[in-house]
């Protein structure tokens, strides 16, 4: 099972070609991976002794979203390593149309600390629910 994410593309988010500036594709991203995360853990990742932090961030856009168009993001664990997992994340122009393909690496932490930890078991199984 994979996680649904929807945004609508916004004027702000725009260049004067009304197509998305493609820094806000990683921003969609961030967003979409903040809300499953909270979904997934049932609220706040701290009160479970967890935060982590992008190690790596790829991208491979395949066609522009432009104003107004609604974006759903489907993304899900691909693997888990110790202290680190992996996350796909894919972008559908009106929920049909792929607009970009996501690669992000993610270390976890020791919430407030810039340090990796393993990634807790509780955190783990919850998010194995949603993988590719």
């Amino acid at each position: 099972m994979l996680y649904e994410h929807r945004l609508r593309i916004r004027y702000a988010e725009c260049d004067m070609q009304q197509v998305v500036f493609n820094a806000h594709y990683l921003a969609y991203c961030d967003d979409a991976v903040d809300c499953w995360m909270r979904h997934a853990l049932g609220g706040d990742l701290h009160s479970v002794g967890f935060d982590c932090m992008v190690k790596r961030a790829e991208i491979t856009w395949l066609k522009g979203a432009t104003f107004g168009n609604d974006m759903v993001i489907r993304l899900g664990v691909a693997k888990f390593g110790v202290t680190s997992f992996e996350v796909l994340a894919e972008g559908f122009i009106n929920g049909e149309e792929k607009s970009f393909e996501a690669n992000l690496l993610y270390v976890s932490t020791v919430p407030g600390e810039a340090k990796a930890t393993p990634v807790p078991s509780r955190v783990r199984e919850a998010f194995a629910t949603y993988s590719r």
